[in-house]
């Protein structure tokens, strides 16, 4: 199995102004892509050329003589649901299931996204905040680099980039500016589908 560059689910520009399309562009389709081509020939002749994403994580994980393999392949699944934890036109306050469970683990909706920007923010150097189910609760955690929470046997359901480095065309703002108006899109909708807490669909 060859791994490949998803496309975007949506259109370079349609997270404008949040996010220009010339740094989705360069995050997608140089950024992303790098990954992608790294890992097909890091794989390549080897026993995981023929695994997914997600099997030659967890199968990498926490074994530095495959250091190389892990950080391409965590990097481009991580990026992958990245992309899916954003759309067009999102954000807002949740409704119905999802709503509910914020309420109950975080004590209100406003608790929830502090803990997350609070995650992102305090993120040293390059790296993730997540909305993950642990133990049929959501929590908030935070990774660094490529490290994600599916090496961790957790189920994330919303994830950030933090980017060490200015990301953005547009304004030329460090990550900690441009980071929190991109929860302005943040996909809530798509999690309140997940709160059954069933296995989400492979990134691959």
């Amino acid at each position: 199995m060859t791994i490949t560059l998803p496309d975007l689910p949506y259109a370079k520009d349609a997270l404008a102004p949040h996010i220009s399309a010339k740094t989705l562009d360069f995050h997608h389709g140089k950024h992303h892509s790098a990954y992608v081509t790294n890992l097909n020939k890091l794989i390549k002749g080897t026993d995981l050329a023929g695994a997914s994403l997600e099997e030659i994580i967890k199968k990498t994980a926490n074994d530095d003589l495959k250091a190389g393999i892990f950080n391409n392949a965590a990097q481009a699944w991580n990026h992958t649901f990245y992309w899916q934890s954003m759309t067009p036109n999102g954000g807002g306050l949740p409704t119905g299931a999802i709503a509910e469970k914020i309420n109950a683990d975080f004590k209100g909706y406003d608790k929830f996204i502090e803990q997350l920007k609070n995650a992102g923010l305090t993120q040293f150097g390059s790296g993730w905040a997540w909305l993950v189910i642990k133990n049929k609760r959501l929590e908030i955690m935070k990774t660094s680099n490529a490290d994600t929470p599916i090496a961790h046997g957790l189920q994330p359901l919303l994830t950030v980039d933090v980017w060490g480095m200015p990301i953005t065309w547009t304004t030329r703002t460090g990550a900690a500016a441009i980071w929190i108006p991109s929860l302005t899109i943040l996909s809530i909708g798509i999690s309140s589908t997940l709160i059954s807490f069933k296995s989400r669909r492979k990134c691959i």
